[in-house]
């Protein structure tokens, strides 16, 4: 057979394969769907049966409430009370309600910290979420402990009555500018550039940092008081929370928003207690929250998307940058940067 008559053999054989097969990957495709939808069910089912589903998380409760609501158009017989909690705090109580045998929440959504803490203590529910349908890049292993949830991230705000846009930095070296010295602001806490090493690395997370407190910045007690400072006109600019600036923004406010590549992210997570009385619902809200639905609801009440689910504001934001942002199972290296990093930028001065 000539050269060119067997590639077209070859090729005119793979196209007919091809061809015939794909009715029988669409026929399993179809099933899967059809048994997650069944699994659900049955989770909407069981979970119906087992009482409310307790909510741990630090959103206001006039927030969550509008998602509950979108929430019970799908599921309607699944009734859900929030717990606002400290994120900081939601370990503890969990750990507390657990060790005491006592009802705790069906669901947390919390930081990386707070789910290293909980399963050191052996406390989480194992899931094979996948089995329900959620996307494996939210969920790391086939019986995890926790989802990949909510992103806030990071970003650089300016008072755009005092700094023309086009004045503004372009990047975390131009934040170093000596022209931003005594004009810039940041939280008191170096999340921020903590998250900064996953990806710079140590060293030069720590050099920058050092070379940041030359600038003498502002160090502000809270994320949203931060914003408030800069439309006030206290500092120009300031390392900020996106979520915690939108307020001002919706308000009206001349607040500048730029978000910088790396991108320092500090993810939130959700997870079931095993000492659940509702893990079905648990499970079942979860599971939504991780959907398109629920991701956008979340962000459209608490201005804190999911990056990894296409069709977010916050996929759409972060999607060509670079992310900085350290697992659950890293917490022991970023509590070890963190207490370097809280002395280092300590040196600035007091929070106001």
């Amino acid at each position: 057979m000539k050269s060119l008559d067997r590639r077209k053999f070859i090729t005119t054989t793979f196209r007919a394969l091809l061809t015939s097969s794909m009715p029988a990957l669409a026929s399993v495709g179809a099933r899967n769907a059809h048994a997650q939808s069944a699994d659900l069910a049955s989770l909407a089912k069981e979970a119906s049966k087992a009482g409310r589903v307790i909510w741990y998380d630090s959103s206001p409760t006039e927030h969550i409430a509008g998602i509950i609501a979108v929430f019970n158009r799908a599921y309607p017989d699944v009734q859900v009370r929030h717990v606002r909690i400290d994120s900081n705090a939601i370990g503890a109580r969990i750990i507390q309600e657990t060790q005491a045998n006592a009802p705790t929440a069906d669901i947390g959504i919390s930081t990386s910290d707070q789910v290293w803490t909980l399963s050191q203590q052996k406390v989480l529910l194992g899931v094979n979420w996948g089995a329900l349908g959620v996307s494996v890049s939210l969920s790391p292993n086939a019986n995890s402990e926790y989802l990949i949830n909510v992103a806030p991230f990071h970003v650089l705000l300016w008072n755009k009555r005092n700094v023309a846009d086009d004045k503004v930095p372009n990047s975390w070296e131009e934040v170093l500018d000596p022209k931003w010295r005594g004009r810039v602001g940041t939280w008191v806490r170096p999340a921020a550039f903590v998250q900064l090493a996953k990806v710079w690395g140590e060293e030069k997370a720590r050099d920058y940092l050092v070379k940041f407190t030359q600038q003498k910045p502002y160090l502000s007690p809270a994320t949203v008081t931060m914003a408030q400072q800069v439309v006030a006109g206290e500092y120009d600019i300031c390392i900020g929370v996106y979520n915690s600036a939108q307020p001002a923004i919706k308000a009206g406010a001349p607040l500048g928003l730029k978000v910088l590549n790396p991108t320092p992210i500090s993810t939130l997570y959700s997870f079931i207690p095993k000492n659940s009385q509702n893990p079905a619902g648990g499970k079942l809200l979860a599971v939504w929250l991780s959907s398109l639905e629920g991701a956008r609801t979340y962000e459209d009440a608490t201005d804190r998307g999911n990056r990894l689910i296409p069709g977010t504001r916050t996929a759409d934001l972060l999607a060509k940058r670079q992310i900085a942002d350290f697992s659950p199972e890293e917490v022991p290296e970023v509590v070890r940067l963190t207490a370097e990093f809280t002395e280092i930028l300590g040196r600035a001065g007091a929070a106001r």
